[in-house]
C-alpha cells in the first residue's frame, strides 16, 4: 500500500470550513473529449480535476465547488494556461474570503451552466468591486494548504497546476476573463504567409460571424464578437524539428464555438491559393450571406488556448510544488504514430503541440507574480506538445476544390433556433411525463 493509498477518515464537508480559489492549469487536450465536465463523460481535463479534489478530501463533488472556467476548450484543444474557479475546503478558519461551514449558495450564477463557445460569452459581468476586491486577498493566505503541490501530486501528468489565488465567491472565471488568446501552430510548407497575414485583417474588429462557426441557439442570443488583434508569429524554429512552426495569434473577448478553427480552415485555403482573401468580407456580410457555407473544421490538435486576461488576479506557487516538478517525467514523449491528414488542403497534415515554456509562456508572463513562476514547473510536459509529422504530399490523392460561395450551405440561424425550441418542448414534455408517472 503505497503512501497515497493510506486510509483516512472520512470528512464531513457539512462542518468544515472552504474558500472560493482560482487555479491556472495546462493540459494536453489530446487526451481528453474536451476540458469541460460532461455528466455521461469520464474523459475530461474537469473530470480529472475533480477525482483528484474527491481523493485529497478538498470536495465532495461538482455541486459542493460551483466550478466556473475561464474557456471551454473542444477535444484535442489544449491549454497553456487556461482558469477555473471552485470551492474547496480550507484550514484556515478565519480571514478574508473563509466560509464558514455549512454555507450555502442560493443561485448559480457563478456556476457554467449555460455556454456558447469554447465557451465564453459575450459579456463581461463580474463588477469592477468584485474584482477590486479580490486584489488584497493574497495577503491572507499565509498558513493555507499548498493546493498546486497536493494536486500536482495526484493528477495525470498531462495535466498540471501551475498557480492557485483566492476569489471572493462571487468571483466567476467566465465573466471576469477579460480576454482570451489562442494560438493556431503549423509549419509552412507551400502556404503564402503574406496572403494569410494580410486576409486575417479582416477578422479584425466587431463582426456577426455566424459564418465562422457551429450554430448552437440552444444557449447563444448573438453571433457578434470582437476579434481585437489576428496574427502569424513565428513560434519555434526548425533547427531541431526540421521545420519552422508557425502559429495563427488570435485575441478576443469571447470567442462563439469552433470560431477560431473555422477563421483558420478558411486562412488555409486561401494560403494555398484555394480562395481569395475577399471570401472573409463576403462571408462577414450576413445579410447577403445568411447560412454558412459547409466546409470543413481546422483540426482540433494544433489549437492552444494560450492565455486568459484578468488583471486582478495574482497567482501563487510555492518553492516545494516548484522543486516537486523536477522529478516529473511524461509518458507521452514518444511521438505520435498516427499523424493527423487532411487531405483536401495537403498542408495541414500534422498533430503539433508546442508548449516550450520559453517561448509559450513568454507572452503572459507579466500577468503572473514575479516572485511565483519557476518555468521548470512546465518543462516535462512541454516537450510532449512539440510534434511535427510530416506527409510527403505527393502520396496523397490530389482533391478537387469547390469554392467556399459555391458549396452547399448548413442550416441557418433561423432553423438552428427552431430546432431549439423544439428541444425544448420535448424536454419539457418528458419532465411532464415524469412528474405524472412519480405522483
Amino acid at each position: 500500500m503505497g503512501k497515497g493509498d493510506k486510509k483516512r477518515g472520512k470528512i464531513n464537508f457539512e462542518k468544515v470550513y472552504s474558500r472560493f480559489i482560482a487555479l491556472r492549469i495546462a493540459y494536453d487536450g489530446r487526451l481528453y473529449r474536451g476540458n469541460a465536465h460532461q455528466k455521461h463523460e469520464e474523459c475530461t481535463v474537469e473530470g480529472e480535476l475533480l477525482r483528484a479534489l474527491e481523493r485529497l478530501q478538498l470536495a465532495p463533488s461538482i455541486d459542493f465547488c460551483h466550478l466556473s472556467r475561464a474557456g471551454r476548450t473542444d477535444a484535442g484543444v489544449s491549454a497553456a494556461a487556461n482558469v477555473v474557479v471552485l470551492r474547496v475546503r480550507s484550514k484556515k478558519t478565519d480571514g478574508p474570503g473563509v466560509l464558514a461551514p455549512g454555507w450555502t449558495r442560493n443561485d448559480a450564477e457563478n456556476t457554467d451552466s449555460k455556454q456558447d463557445e469554447e465557451g465564453e460569452e459575450v459579456e463581461e459581468k463580474s463588477s469592477p468591486l468584485t474584482l477590486d476586491r479580490n486584489e488584497g486577498l493574497c495577503a491572507s493566505c499565509g498558513g493555507e494548504m499548498d493546493y498546486v503541490l497536493l494536486l500536482n501530486r495526484v493528477l495525470p501528468i498531462s495535466i498540471r497546476v501551475s498557480g492557485w489565488t483566492p476569489v471572493l465567491p462571487d468571483f466567476s472565471a467566465r465573466f471576469g476573463c477579460r480576454g482570451r488568446c489562442y494560438r493556431y501552430l503549423f509549419v509552412k510548407r507551400d502556404l503564402d504567409l503574406g496572403v494569410m497575414k494580410e486576409a486575417a485583417q479582416r477578422f479584425r474588429g466587431v463582426h456577426d460571424f455566424r459564418n465562422f462557426c457551429k450554430i448552437d441557439a440552444t444557449s447563444v442570443k448573438t453571433w457578434v464578437r470582437e476579434v481585437r488583434h489576428f496574427t502569424v508569429v513565428l513560434v519555434q524554429k526548425g533547427e531541431d524539428m526540421g521545420e519552422d512552426i508557425w502559429a495563427f495569434e488570435i485575441r478576443g473577448s469571447a470567442f462563439l464555438r469552433s470560431q477560431v478553427r473555422m477563421m483558420v480552415k478558411v486562412l488555409f485555403l486561401i494560403g494555398k491559393g484555394l480562395e481569395k482573401p475577399e471570401v472573409i468580407t463576403e462571408l462577414l456580410d450576413v445579410e447577403k450571406y445568411k447560412q454558412r457555407p459547409a466546409y470543413t473544421l481546422a483540426p482540433a490538435e494544433p489549437l492552444v488556448l494560450y492565455s486568459c486576461q484578468f488583471p486582478s488576479l495574482q497567482f501563487l506557487l510555492s518553492g516545494s510544488a516548484t522543486g516537486d516538478a523536477e522529478g516529473w517525467t511524461n509518458p507521452l514523449d514518444e511521438p505520435s504514430s498516427t499523424p493527423h491528414q487532411e487531405g483536401d488542403i495537403g498542408v495541414m497534415s500534422i498533430a503539433v503541440k508546442n508548449l516550450a515554456a520559453d517561448e509559450l509562456l513568454s507572452g503572459v508572463e507579466e500577468e503572473w507574480e514575479k516572485r511565483a513562476l519557476d518555468f521548470a514547473l512546465f518543462k516535462t510536459i512541454s516537450r510532449s506538445f512539440v510534434r511535427v509529422a510530416g506527409v510527403d504530399r505527393k502520396a496523397l490523392p490530389a482533391l478537387p476544390h469547390q469554392p467556399l460561395l459555391e458549396m452547399p450551405l448548413c442550416a441557418g440561424v433561423e432553423q438552428a433556433e427552431e430546432n431549439a425550441r423544439k428541444k425544448r418542448k420535448r424536454q419539457a414534455d418528458r419532465e411532464s411525463a415524469l412528474l405524472v408517472a412519480n405522483k
